[in-house]
């Protein structure tokens, strides 16, 4: 299985985007990707899921294959992005990027 920090290294990797890119778009300080992809385990869950979500994918509660014991784990394809794929979290990140402008507009 494809770790979280694998995950989010590769599917940035895939995208071309620096970890200041991904730390922008995703909403969170440049040291939470650094520690996601340097595998550490003393972040916020919030803060994971927050930048996975930017791949359309969060962590939460599965059963154990034993069915005995519920453990936090990511289910991730290891599958590439296809260009479609890629085309769709692009125009997804445009319209973020676009909604944001609008609000802050909103409030000025």
């Amino acid at each position: 299985m494809n770790t979280i920090s694998q995950f989010v290294k590769s599917r940035r990797k895939l995208l071309k985007l620096t970890q200041v890119d991904l730390a922008s778009k995703a909403g969170v300080a440049l040291t939470v990707i650094r520690k996601i992809e340097q595998g550490k385990d003393n972040l916020s869950l919030s803060k994971v899921n927050q930048v996975l979500q930017m791949f359309g994918h969060i962590v939460g509660p599965i059963s154990d294959k034993k069915g005995i014991l519920e453990d936090l784990e990511l289910q991730v394809d290891p599958t590439p992005l296809t260009k479609a794929e890629e085309a769709g979290l692009a125009l997804y990140i445009k319209q973020l990027k676009e909604k944001a402008t609008e609000l802050q507009s909103q409030s000025i």
